[in-house]
């Protein structure tokens, strides 16, 4: 968008069942997204906010290896990729578990589990260097079950109306291999 051009933004105030207020900004008409219809269109927008998160944060998308102009081109757009493998293979070992889960509902002790980002984020950005690299077709295909068995082993329990807020443990050096240093 060029510089000096005005932007018109619509500014709706939800109330959430917590009792607090959220305040979300869109470019959405009245017509376009009646204020009854905003609730659902941000919750169902809600996944992709978290995929977000998880490339931000999981993947540290900012941070560069490289130092060429070619690399901090090439290396977002690598990372979303892997961003992606990681969590179709989260979806896929999420659909191996949830049949397990639902045999046994009284050896859980929250309603439901789901398969864990950090876990599946930390061991995806190796095994799909494997998968990605095997010049066999068994052999990708090994190393792939291998990969969504590994990640299936490690599930999170779903809180639903957690009553308790997060407080993220502050991170002192972000980045720090790659700020560059006064001589």
């Amino acid at each position: 968008m060029p510089v000096g051009t005005e932007l018109r933004l619509r500014v709706i105030k939800l109330l959430l069942p917590s009792g607090e207020t959220e305040i979300l900004a869109t470019k959405g008409s009245v017509q376009e997204l009646p204020y009854e219809a905003t609730g659902a269109v941000y919750f169902s927008r809600w996944g992709v906010e978290v995929h977000f998160d998880v490339l931000k944060n999981r993947f540290e998308i900012a941070n560069f290896a490289g130092i060429l102009p070619a690399a901090i081109d090439q290396e977002p757009q690598a990372t979303v990729l892997l961003g992606n493998l990681c969590a179709l293979a989260e979806a896929e070992a999420q659909t191996l578990w949830d049949p397990q889960q639902a045999e046994h509902p009284e050896d859980d002790k929250y309603a439901r589990y789901k398969i864990n980002t950090r876990v599946a984020v930390g061991q995806g950005k190796d095994a799909w260097v494997t998968i990605l690299l095997a010049e066999k077709a068994d052999v990708r295909t090994q190393a792939f079950w291998d990969f969504i068995h590994q990640i299936r082993k490690h599930v999170t329990p779903i809180r639903p109306n957690r009553q308790f807020p997060r407080r993220p443990a502050p991170r002192a050096n972000r980045y720090s291999p790659n700020r560059r240093r006064s001589l």
